[in-house]
Parts: C-alpha cells; structure tokens; sequence
C-alpha cells in the first residue's frame, strides 16, 4: 500500500535523512533481502523528469526500516516545492510504490 502526502520541508544543502517504515502489503516484516530501493525529485507528479535520484549506497535498508541519505550537494541549488516517490522493488522482481509527496526546499541566506 502506497503512503500519501509524505510532506516534508527542508534547507537547501543541508544534510538529511529520510527514515520510512516497510512492511508486505499484508503488514507484515518486509525481508529487504536483495531487494533495491530508488528515491526521487521531480518537478510534479505528472512530470517525469527526475531533478533528483537517489539508490544504493544513499539508500539502505536495516531490518524493516528504509533510510534515504541526503548529502549537501543534492539540494543545494533546489528551492521550491517538488514531488517525491520511493520505490521498492524486492528479491521477487516485484515493485511497489511506498510513499509519495511533496517536498519543500527553503533557500537559505547562510
């Protein structure tokens, strides 16, 4: 089941990491086992240019929790609001999408 309006606001080039819950679409543990994760930026929901990809090693799965690490650089020349969506695709072949949403991007003056 995919999680919606995963919304959240962050500065332009700071360093952040994004922590989600997996689990089967029953709710149950989610075995990350050779399974591959991808994250991204794009302009909107309908628009398939990616400003922003981020998978292994950025991207790590420990048990049943996914964290997506953002490094200064990614966002640095970003401000505005944006969509974002992460997908899973495990050992199976099978893929799902596990949350979307907007992110907002704040220039900051320092």
């Amino acid at each position: 089941m995919t999680i919606i309006n995963q919304n959240f606001v962050m500065y332009s080039g700071e360093t952040k990491t994004i922590v989600a819950p997996v689990t089967n679409y029953d709710g149950t543990g989610f075995d990350s086992s050779g399974a591959t994760c991808k994250w991204v930026i794009r302009p909107d929901e309908r628009d398939v240019q990616i400003l922003l990809l981020k998978q292994a090693p950025d991207v790590d799965f420990s048990g049943n929790t996914l964290q997506i690490t953002l490094n200064p650089a990614d966002t640095a020349a970003m401000e505005g609001t944006y969509y974002h969506e992460c997908k899973v695709t495990d050992q199976f072949g099978d893929v799902a999408i596990i949350f979307t949403g907007q992110v907002s991007i704040e220039k900051t003056g320092i």
